[in-house]
């Protein structure tokens, strides 16, 4: 894409979730939340087992994507106390899909804690009016494993459609969010 990633005002939020680039300074959140909860790396492409040079490695590189305009991770942030939540980001901007990458994809999780309170939702529904008005993508796309029905829940929520006609080839369940008119 070649055009470095903004952010209107630093952050985006709704009142109830924020979305704010990773740091460094998430290095031991990131390790502790994904190197005890075998469910993240279960529903998504997190490695398992996890290790602190993974942790490391993803936050390093985040800041490079976003500036390269392929890749914007977000931490998703409890805007009342400010307790990080989980991830959302947006993968192969612009790019082209392969396999089971598809461009423009949606992804996230949450801690433990946080899940079941509708902040992945709030999470999706951001990052995607953000594409739609700050990034100007036409479409984003989600994937799901067929038996993650939470997740297939939140695209629901967040206003994506199932596609299944692309789910063979992606090897998942594929949904779509087309920018409004």
């Amino acid at each position: 894409m070649g055009m470095r990633l903004e952010l209107p005002g630093g952050a985006l939020s709704d009142g109830v979730v924020c979305l704010r680039p990773f740091g460094m300074a998430d290095e031991d959140w990131v390790f502790e939340t994904c190197s005890t909860d075998r469910e993240i790396s279960r529903w998504t492409r997190v490695p398992w087992p996890y290790t602190r040079e993974h942790a490391r490695e993803f936050l390093g590189r985040t800041p490079e994507l976003w500036q390269a305009g392929t890749d914007a991770t977000f931490a998703i942030i409890d805007a009342a106390d400010g307790r990080r939540l989980g991830s959302v980001g947006i993968h192969r901007i612009a790019g082209t899909s392969a396999g089971d990458e598809l461009a423009d994809e949606v992804g996230y999780w949450l801690a433990e804690d946080a899940r079941g309170h509708g902040a992945a939702t709030r999470a999706v529904r951001l990052i995607s009016a953000w594409a739609f008005t700050c990034v100007g993508r036409p479409r984003l796309h989600l994937q799901t494993l067929p038996a993650n029905v939470r997740s297939q829940r939140v695209a629901a929520r967040a206003g994506y459609t199932r596609m299944p006609e692309m789910d063979e080839a992606a090897g998942h369940l594929v949904f779509r969010l087309d920018a409004p008119r």
